[in-house]
């Protein structure tokens, strides 16, 4: 459940991480496309103001070409006056005014004709100056689009530094990543088999614990019984209790057989079985020392006991070696007896012609060939020398021998025991120690794998990010060649168009030149025939009639021509 939390919780941090990622790019549009309405705002109002700045111009000339035509007007109404004045007087002046007229009209032709060209002149400087405004404004924004194209081809060559440098985070990530994946499944592994060692060590351990209380219940049993000499005749205890309490009162006891010697316990039955009720027997040094012990028990009535005085004892004839080499066959009884130097006699005497063999079948076997020994199998059987056979389970308690036996034996496996128990529980706790170590570095080790796939997909947004903006920062730069080459082509056709509006400028400046020579020259004439009627007329002047002086040239000065 935790597990499953904590991969939860990883993936809401992945997608926190992705959606700030993001809510930062949509940010950097955001903010991106502000300062594009910001410059295209000023590009609006720019515009704006010299459109005003144009209406106001073209409102003046307007203005202007109103007042010129008022002018006009105000010229042709005179005219006509002068012309209705001069036909009264055309009677008598027919011919010279006739001539007069067509040089007026001429002359009027011809300044008709000059306020048509200063009106195209102004006309055409208006649209220069608006195609070199236009012009300038194009320029300008070439230029300021040149400036961002530098500020981009700058900001792309940053962001491809920052791109190079955060792939290079991101592969020191991953191999740090590789690295880390490498040690924390090194360290499962070593974790899983630190804990089925240590659950083999627990089995191993509650083992040895069951075999130890099994064994420790076992030999409490066995104590409680020798404590209590189970299986020991009364006469037997009482003459080696009384030795114990008062060594005068019972003298040269030995000790008994069964303490005397000390048998390995796989073959203590076969022992016991082959020394019988002798077993039980009291070794004493002396003849006299058995009688007087003898005549205690009956004087004290305290049971019978069998005695061995080393002084009668006799030593048997060897069992010949090559018997040993026969199959089925243990070894001698006696040299498979641990015994002291006390009993040694004795002993010697009761086992040196027994055989101890493997099973009966091997016993019948030898002692078709040698009857002067006894046969004794390992559970017990035995096969005395006149042929007499003994076996089976005996119901009770534990012989003697083989109660001291296995005493010896589950005291020497209860060591054996808790050494093993000590080492496993050393083992146990060098293992737990590895593993708690091994637990707290897989653990720091989970804690630097996520870090660094938190940072991974850091990277990965940077990266995303990073090329995203220069995608939009290579489709801004290709827009704005597009613009410049669209700028150049339209500063291009001004150029040609402000080169053809200067041509026509300098056709109707030429024109202009002309209709003025043309008018000067009509006004020479028209003087001279003015002269002529003057003559004609007496020396009366008209006085109404358009003037061709310097009055004239006055009033087309008001008017704005030259």
């Amino acid at each position: 459940m935790i597990g499953q939390l904590e991969k939860q919780l990883a993936q809401m941090q992945t997608e926190r991480v992705n959606l700030d990622a993001q809510i930062s790019n949509n940010r950097d549009k955001v903010t991106y496309d502000q300062e594009r309405m910001k410059e295209l705002e000023r590009l609006r109002e720019k515009y704006i103001e010299q459109q005003r700045g144009m209406e106001n111009k073209i409102h003046e000339i307007n203005n202007k070409i109103t007042e010129a035509k008022e002018q006009l007007s105000t010229v042709e109404q005179e005219i006509l006056r002068f012309a209705d004045d001069l036909k009264a007087k055309e009677i008598t002046q027919k011919q010279v005014n006739f001539e007069c007229d067509l040089l007026y009209q001429g002359i009027d032709e011809r300044k008709s004709e000059i306020i048509s060209v200063l009106q195209q002149e102004s006309s055409l400087q208006n649209e220069i100056g608006s195609l070199t405004t236009e012009k300038d404004a194009l320029k300008n924004r070439k230029m300021r689009l040149f400036k961002r194209q530098e500020e981009i081809a700058s900001f792309m060559d940053t962001l491809m530094s920052k791109y190079l440098e955060t792939t290079k985070e991101k592969d020191a990530l991953l191999e740090e990543s590789h690295g880390l994946d490498q040690k924390l499944s090194t360290s499962k592994g070593r974790i899983q088999e630190l804990v089925s060692m240590i659950r083999s060590l627990d089995e191993q351990i509650n083992q040895q614990k069951q075999l130890q209380s099994s064994k420790t219940s076992r030999h409490e049993v066995l104590m409680d019984f020798e404590m209590r000499s189970e299986g020991v005749e009364s006469g037997a205890k009482a003459i080696l209790e009384e030795s114990r309490k008062d060594p005068a009162a019972v003298k040269g006891i030995r000790g008994m057989i069964a303490d005397l010697v000390k048998v390995d316990l796989p073959y203590a039955l076969a022992i016991e079985t082959a020394l019988g009720e002798r077993v039980q027997g009291i070794v004493t040094d002396t003849t006299d020392d058995a009688v007087e012990a003898i005549a205690f028990l009956q004087k004290s009535q305290k049971g019978h006991a069998i005695f061995f005085p080393l002084d009668r004892a006799d030593s048997q004839a060897p069992i010949p070696d090559e018997i040993l080499q026969k199959p089925g066959v243990v070894g001698i009884a006696r040299n498979l007896v641990n015994y002291t130097g006390e009993a040694c006699k004795v002993v010697d005497s009761f086992l040196s012609a027994t055989v101890v063999v493997n099973d009966l079948t091997t016993a019948l076997a030898l002692s078709s060939d040698n009857r002067t020994n006894q046969y004794v199998t390992l559970d017990g059987a035995l096969l005395e020398s006149d042929g007499a056979l003994s076996g089976g389970k005996k119901q009770g308690q534990v012989g003697i021998i083989s109660r001291k036996s296995e005493l010896k034996k589950i005291e020497e496996e209860l060591v054996q025991i808790r050494q093993t128990l000590e080492k496993l529980e050393m083992d146990k706790q060098y293992h737990i120690e590895e593993l708690t170590g091994l637990e707290a570095e897989t653990a720091q080790l989970t804690k630097r794998i996520e870090q660094v796939n938190i940072l991974k997909i850091s990277k990965d947004n940077e990266l995303a990010q990073n090329e995203q903006k220069r995608d939009e920062l290579a489709a801004e730069k290709k827009i704005n060649e597009n613009e410049m080459e669209e700028i150049d082509v339209e500063v291009e056709n001004t150029c040609v168009r402000e080169q053809r509006l200067q041509e026509e400028l300098m056709q109707l400046n030429q024109q202009r030149k002309q209709l003025e020579q043309q008018v000067e020259e009509s006004s020479m004439l028209a003087e001279e025939k003015e002269h002529l009627k003057k003559k004609c007329s007496g020396g009366n002047n008209c006085g109404k009639s358009w003037p061709c002086t310097e009055t004239g040239k006055e009033r087309w000065s008001e008017q704005g021509i030259e």
